[in-house]
């Protein structure tokens, strides 16, 4: 058992980072987990939440994203002022947000994406989560089969997961303007007719975003549907959106987001960058190359 500052330090040691549970399909997917090994997975286990160096301001440090309120479970009370570290209570049918004295000792737990480039971990991760096939997945980039499919909730999740984990896509807000823009410039080539094309693709898709999220924001107050769900309607309606009025430009997008290789953006504008996790600063994440040597000199052994 460790304090959280302990626990984050050691899980940099071994190449991962303590675990995040930004979103409600994170937490569902886990879950699974928690119910199979049960009871002992039992416990209170400490994840990179914090408001440390700026009160009722939550991080996931790991990320250094922001929690989003829609996202979260919280046990009844919390978060608690004055206690700054956030940690997973696990129990039976139960597995809350809770907040600590980051001094406490507790067990932690890390993670880590599976080998791959970022583009596929971030993929396959947003699949687990959501039990998305790779069938399912690849009717993403055939614009008539799409088109022509009705999708489960499931699979519109999945789109939520994957742009907002390549930043296309806001919690609370839906399509960010800014870096579909500059994706619209990147696989356009600047080419004058295909850039206008995208552009009065974005001004229409985001637009519609915008008025189906409002739509479903007014149904959620009535209880009808959950904002959750919207957000993942207002991510299926945008991509549908795209795929009517620019599939190839929005299949390139999606290339350049779901594949194996680098994006090369344009260059980033002058605006205020948001407020990093302090501790990821003050503490950079250092891995223990003894550790790994001492792993690799296991791993031959058992051979």
């Amino acid at each position: 058992m460790s304090t959280w500052t302990t626990a984050r330090t050691q899980c940099c040691r071994v190449g991962l980072t303590l675990a995040s549970m930004e979103s409600v399909g994170k937490a569902n997917c886990f879950s699974k987990i928690v119910s199979k090994f049960a009871p002992g997975t039992f416990g209170d286990f400490w994840l990179s939440g914090t408001d440390l160096d700026c009160d009722s301001n939550f991080r996931w440090c790991s990320m250094d994203r922001a929690f989003e309120e829609t996202e979260l479970r919280w046990k009844s009370g919390h978060p608690v002022k004055g206690l700054d570290c956030v940690y997973l209570e696990v129990r039976n049918e139960s597995m809350l947000l809770a907040t600590a004295d980051c001094a406490e000792k507790k067990d932690f737990l890390c993670e880590v994406r599976k080998k791959a480039t970022s583009q596929k971990a971030m993929q396959t991760e947003c699949a687990e989560i959501w039990d998305i096939t790779t069938e399912q997945i690849d009717l993403l980039l055939n614009a008539s089969a799409f088109l022509a499919t009705t999708f489960s909730l499931n699979l519109k999740c999945f789109l939520k997961c994957v742009g907002v984990e390549v930043g296309l896509f806001d919690i609370g807000s839906g399509l960010n303007s800014i870096k579909m823009l500059r994706q619209i410039e990147l696989v356009s080539q600047e080419e004058p007719t295909r850039l206008q094309q995208g552009f009065v693709a974005h001004d229409e898709c985001s637009g519609k975003s915008l008025f189906r999220f409002s739509i479903c924001f007014s149904i959620f107050k009535y209880n009808i549907r959950s904002e959750l769900d919207d957000e993942c309607v207002t991510a299926f309606e945008t991509f549908k959106c795209g795929q009517e009025k620019a599939p190839a430009l929005l299949s390139k997008i999606v290339q350049n987001n779901f594949g194996n290789g680098t994006i090369f953006q344009p260059p980033t504008p002058c605006v205020p960058p948001p407020r990093t996790c302090w501790i990821s600063n003050a503490y950079p994440c250092v891995k223990n190359v003894g550790h790994f040597a001492l792993s690799a000199f296991l791993e031959d052994d058992s051979d």
